[in-house]
């Protein structure tokens, strides 16, 4: 059997954060991701190269923080 090259750790940390933060980065994220929107449509309308993708990668960064605020 080969060897890892990282060794897998015998205890993983799980940080619990309050509602509060999750709320906060939540926003934060919902934010970056509108900025990340908005400068992917103009790369997109330009014909400059990776527009779409970050108009795409904009999407993926909305996921997370609409389920958080729906689920709180």
């Amino acid at each position: 059997m080969k060897k890892l090259l990282i060794p897998i750790p015998d205890f993983i940390p799980i940080i619990y954060l309050s509602e509060n933060t999750i709320q906060n980065l939540s926003y934060i994220s919902i934010c970056l991701s509108m900025f990340i929107f908005s400068f992917g449509f103009y790369r997109f309308n330009k014909k400059k190269p990776h527009g779409i993708k970050l108009i795409i990668l904009s999407g993926l960064l909305l996921i997370n923080p609409v389920i958080n605020l729906v689920s709180c």
